[in-house]
């Protein structure tokens, strides 16, 4: 209402909450494994878009859009949403992927065997940076052993 005018005439106006899409599904929890994967996602709904990130940052619509399986080599949190016609934004769902790829075994060298004279050996690693430990008198090698620095 308003002074010097007279009533407009009533409008009414539905509006109807869309509910959220169902959250996307990651083909393997997260976890601590010894090698690298491939991750897929998947939702319910056929016509949903997926959208993600690796970076532990919330997915938008601006996010990397899902298309193919994800390889996880490194450490990493996938964060994933779900936008389906007729719903709103499924919530965040997520899975961190601890790799956690295990040390070389050390290679000794000249192999064991029972010698007459000393002997000079090598240990080595293919693991890049790994710090080799050793002991002499048959004792399983712990990181208080003996720090490796040549033969």
């Amino acid at each position: 209402m308003a002074p010097s005018f007279a009533p407009s005439a009533v409008t009414t106006g539905i509006f109807v909450m869309a509910p959220p899409a169902p959250k996307p599904y990651f083909s393997r929890y997260g976890g601590t494994f010894k090698t690298p994967m491939y991750i897929t996602l998947s939702d319910p709904l056929l016509n949903a878009t997926i959208y993600y990130t690796t970076d532990g940052t919330t997915p938008t619509t601006s996010s990397t859009k899902y298309t193919t399986q994800l390889t996880v080599a490194v450490t990493q949190t996938i964060k994933a949403i779900a936008i389906a016609p007729g719903y709103s934004p499924s919530l965040v769902t997520s899975e961190t992927y601890t790799i956690s790829i295990p040390t070389a075994t050390p290679v000794i060298s000249p192999r064991s065997y029972i010698y007459t004279a000393a002997v000079s050996a090598t240990i080595t690693d293919a693991t890049p940076g790994a710090t080799i430990y050793y002991t002499t008198n048959s004792v399983p090698a712990t990181t208080s052993s003996t720090r490796y620095t040549g033969p």
